[in-house]
Order: C-alpha cells, then sequence, then structure tokens
C-alpha cells in the first residue's frame, strides 16, 4: 500500500477535522510526509490552515472548489486544543486591556470575531497580530 493510501486512511478513520503533520508524520521519512500531504491537497481531500495544520475538505463537484469540511470557528477550536494553546490575553492584547473591555460591558459578538481572528492570525503566522 502506497504512503499516500495509507495516510488517507489513517486520516478518514480520525475524530474530528483537523490533522496537524505530527499526526500522520510516522508514517514515513520527513520528505514523504510532505509528499503525501501535497498530493491529498491537490486531491481536494485536504486544505491547509497553515505550517503543518491541516483540515479534513471536500471538492465540489460543480465548481471544483476545495472547502474545509467543518467550519471556521469549529476548525479554529479544535487547532487550538490540539496544539494545546491556553487562553492568554497577551496573545491579543494585554490583560488591562481584556479586563477594560469586560468591565464596560463592551464584549460582544463583535470581541468574539475579533479574538477568533487573532487566534487564526497566531496559528498561521506564530506570534501574536500586534505586540502585546
Amino acid at each position: 500500500m502506497k504512503l499516500e493510501d495509507r495516510m488517507r486512511l489513517s486520516i478518514r478513520r480520525r475524530a474530528g477535522h483537523v490533522i496537524l503533520r505530527a499526526d500522520v508524520s510516522g508514517l514515513g521519512s520527513a520528505s514523504q510526509v510532505s509528499h503525501a500531504l501535497t498530493v491529498l491537497q491537490d486531491k481536494g481531500e485536504l486544505v491547509r490552515l497553515g505550517a503543518g495544520v491541516y483540515a479534513k475538505a471536500i471538492r465540489d463537484a460543480g465548481t471544483g472548489a476545495v472547502r474545509p469540511l467543518a467550519d471556521f470557528e469549529t476548525l479554529a477550536r479544535e487547532t487550538a486544543s490540539k496544539l494545546r494553546m491556553v487562553a492568554d490575553p497577551k496573545a491579543v492584547g494585554t490583560a488591562g486591556t481584556v479586563q477594560a473591555l469586560a468591565d464596560s460591558g463592551s464584549i460582544g459578538i463583535a470581541t468574539d470575531v475579533y479574538l477568533l481572528g487573532a487566534l487564526v492570525y497566531h496559528i498561521a503566522c506564530g506570534r501574536a497580530p500586534h505586540p502585546a
């Protein structure tokens, strides 16, 4: 069985939608795993979210566009969980800023959207969107 097929089977058997490179790195050498991940992306079975982070995907039969099987928020939460990221106010601003928002009662949907975007930026770039 080819590495691509073994990787496809391993990914299908995994719960959740997010696949880390570390999850499949034991299936072959670094270059073989890179090649197999690229092939699965080209076939529309995976979409790359960031460095070493992939999501299960599907190709639309009509348009040919590839999209993740889960929504953005689900992918962000699952990625944060798999990477064992802890909610840290420094990742999106200072603790004082977060406390001031909480005290003013201005935390709402817009704040959630901003924090989600900051989390995804942090995952993709490896740093906070702005200095703390």
